[in-house]
């Protein structure tokens, strides 16, 4: 917690970890057209990391920061540590921005909104995505198919997939939602846990 008592993830180096097994610390490679992981866990030939953020999830709230939060100091670290200053940014809470042309949501960690800007009553992935107080209000839910994109940080979008499912079921979830350039949900039940954390 910080000195107000609002509480947020651990900063310090070795305040999170990367634990191993399943999906946590494997390279997944996209090819256009589906998701497999890599050979021999490591980078294809001629490809290259794109982005990394890290989650943490608790108490119905995603905690985003920029880079790999095991082996960096993040923001300020924790309360009990000297200044951070010059150190990666804070953990900051999963935020939208609004596209007010197509009322698509933009996935960020530096965004203006806390809540989708409109859903569909049909669509599945909210639900399977996201929280409940992450949801449009039901003032601002749509019958129109054009309208409830999601976009965004595709790193957050692929941090929301694996909170999506059990983390032993995490790789199967990457590899069958993802097929012929299109993304689909899935009916597992969802992986949120307290103080549970990604990588991606």
């Amino acid at each position: 917690m910080d000195r107000s008592g609002k509480w947020f993830p651990p900063g310090s180096v070795g305040g999170n970890k990367l634990i191993g097994g399943n999906a946590s610390g494997k390279y997944w490679h996209c090819r256009g057209e589906d998701i497999i992981q890599a050979e021999e866990n490591k980078l294809p030939q001629g490809c290259y990391p794109f982005k990394t953020f890290s989650a943490y999830y608790d108490d119905g709230t995603f905690w985003i920061t920029r880079g790999d939060a095991s082996t960096q100091l993040i923001g300020a670290g924790d309360s009990n540590e000297e200044s951070g200053a010059g150190h990666g940014e804070d953990w900051r809470r999963l935020t939208f921005d609004y596209d007010e042309i197509t009322y698509a949501s933009i996935l960020t960690n530096a965004g203006q909104n806390p809540r989708l800007r409109t859903q569909r009553l049909d669509q599945d992935w909210p639900r399977m995505l996201l929280p409940e107080q992450y949801h449009a209000l039901p003032s601002f839910h749509t019958a129109h198919p054009q309208y409830g994109g999601l976009t965004g940080e595709l790193p957050l979008f692929l941090a929301l997939m694996a909170f999506s499912a059990d983390v032993r079921y995490v790789g199967g979830v990457f590899e069958s939602c993802f097929t012929f350039g299109i993304w689909r949900t899935h009916r597992e039940t969802h992986g949120r846990k307290q103080s549970a954390s990604f990588a991606l």
